[in-house]
């Protein structure tokens, strides 16, 4: 996948699931510069 640059504050991310024979899934991770994973995030699903 390639990179995106979350700003502070409100951003957006949209993502599509395309159905196919079997189950689907979504996921998403999010990490700093190094890869190690962001902890200080806060997640709204409106």
């Amino acid at each position: 996948s390639q990179p995106l640059t979350l700003h502070k504050g409100r951003n957006i991310i949209r993502g599509a699931v395309i159905n196919g024979p079997g189950l689907s899934d979504f996921c998403v991770r999010f990490v700093d510069a190094d890869g190690r994973p962001v902890r200080d995030l806060t997640i709204d699903l409106k």
